[in-house]
């Protein structure tokens, strides 16, 4: 697709998509920062794919743009993307640098306290797995709030797998609520939540989405008062 304006056709599939338009937090020096929905893909196949959040962008911007990372359908949050493909691997230099925080509801009473995970990750068999020999990674976790049956996390990544916190989680015996993969389907979606990035000396968060909020105040949580600043 180039360059160019996307054709007429592609321009109405992604307009008539129901989460169109696009929720573009802030747009400066060639980067846009966006807050996807979960449900909906970061990317599709390649450029011509109209139902994604990129496929959205080009038909909201009418021009083609770039992912800088990608997020499971399931997961809502901070997607950064790029309207210069010559400046994907600037970003993607200047994001590694950076921090990537998620909001996590787990399965059970998290006991760890304050925990960094290390476990390697490989695909095997093209899926990403916990495996011995796999690539190194680091997942940094702070417990927020609990609740009967359930916990509240901060988790940060300092190394970007693919599923690495889905998968570091239940790999500590907590997986993600609603992650059907790597834990049990739930009536919520997969309670995992893109927060906030630091990159570049900016910083961006994601308000927390209607559906997350619905559950926290749903729920009682201990020690009291500690998810109120997350359902403003």
């Amino acid at each position: 697709m180039g360059r160019g304006r996307p054709p007429p056709e592609f321009l109405a599939a992604a307009r008539s998509h129901a989460a169109y338009p696009p929720k573009i937090l802030e747009s400066r020096d060639g980067l846009l920062v966006c807050d996807k929905p979960a449900g909906l893909a970061s990317t599709g196949r390649d450029l011509k794919d109209p139902n994604c959040l990129q496929g959205h962008l080009m038909a909201r911007k009418e021009r083609s743009v770039w992912a800088i990372h990608q997020l499971d359908r399931d997961t809502s949050g901070l997607n950064l993307f790029v309207i210069r493909r010559a400046l994907v691997d600037t970003w993607a230099q200047s994001l590694k640098a950076g921090t990537k925080t998620y909001l996590a509801v787990v399965t059970g009473a998290w006991e760890h306290g304050e925990d960094v995970i290390t476990a390697p990750i490989e695909r095997v068999d093209g899926q990403p797995q916990v495996v011995e020999e796999g690539r190194p990674t680091r997942t940094k976790v702070t417990p927020l709030a609990a609740s009967p049956g359930a916990s509240l996390l901060s988790v940060e990544i300092e190394t970007g797998r693919t599923h690495q916190v889905r998968l570091h989680l239940a790999h500590r015996g907590h997986p993600v609520w609603g992650d059907r993969r790597y834990g049990e389907a739930a009536e919520e979606r997969q309670l995992l939540h893109a927060w906030r990035v630091t990159c570049d000396d900016r910083t961006w968060e994601s308000p927390v989405p209607k559906d997350l909020r619905a559950f926290l105040r749903a729920r009682t949580w201990s020690p009291e008062g500690a998810v109120e600043p997350l359902l403003v």
